[in-house]
């Protein structure tokens, strides 16, 4: 569950950094930027192998939905490691667009997710709710058909 924490953290750094770089025009943003970049993807590689290993225990309905959220991580992985590899051969203009791309597709990809997870949980959550009602019902219903004995007014 952590996992997943340090490559959105490390390339949101990594966004910054890049803003910084591109008003100060100083490496040290553009060398920051690019090791934040570097962190993110070792962080999503330890990301995606424990979520393949919770995927390969999700029930079928939820399987779709983890498939993509994999392969939406996948790309945006894909198009970080393109932005580290073209800011390595001196395309930092490009690297910059590969990594804004890659943090619009990781977005895409939480948005997905969250909607999903609060839906499924907004979901389960009338789904007890109405459980409850009913069985409060149901113990009203029993008490008001209940003979009605008046042994205290005796």
């Amino acid at each position: 569950m952590v996992l997943k924490d340090v490559p959105i953290g490390a390339w949101t750094v990594a966004m910054f950094f890049d803003v910084f770089d591109l008003i100060d025009g100083s490496r040290k943003f553009a060398l920051a930027a690019e090791a934040s970049i570097a962190i993110g993807i070792l962080g999503a590689a330890g990301a995606a192998s424990t979520g393949l290993t919770d995927w390969s225990d999700v029930d079928p309905p939820a399987r779709k939905m983890g498939l993509l959220h994999g392969v939406l991580n996948i790309g945006a992985t894909a198009l970080f490691t393109t932005s580290l590899l073209m800011r390595r051969k001196k395309a930092r203009a490009g690297g910059r667009v590969a990594a804004a791309l890659g943090y619009a597709l990781m977005m895409v990809c939480l948005y997905c997710l969250f909607v999903t997870d609060s839906a499924f949980l907004l979901w389960q959550r009338r789904a007890r709710t109405s459980v409850a009602r009913f069985q409060k019902a149901s113990w009203l219903t029993e008490a008001l058909n209940a003979p009605i004995t008046l042994r205290a007014f005796r």
